[in-house]
């Protein structure tokens, strides 16, 4: 019993930062900072590339150069698959 009230409250406290992030994440852009930059080639590298290629042109996972997105175009659309 125990365990399943603090799940809920896990589960409510889960469900208000989403929603507080799908609110926010229209207002978002991409940064411009090179730090910033640096640090998202080498998460890229290491968690995307594997089935996005190092390139984004596709393997196993879609591919993130063209024209045609499966889930958006938009930043935002990118922010919410990630």
């Amino acid at each position: 019993a125990e365990y399943r009230a603090e799940m809920a409250v896990g589960e409510k406290i889960k469900q208000a930062a989403l929603a507080k992030f799908e609110q926010e994440m229209t207002t978002l852009s991409p940064s411009s900072e090179p730090v910033v930059i640096a640090e998202g080639k080498e998460l890229f590298a290491k968690l995307c590339a594997p089935c996005h290629r190092p390139d984004g042109g596709g393997l196993v996972g879609p591919n993130l150069c063209d024209d045609y997105w499966i889930h958006g175009p938009d930043f935002k659309d990118n922010l919410r698959i990630i």
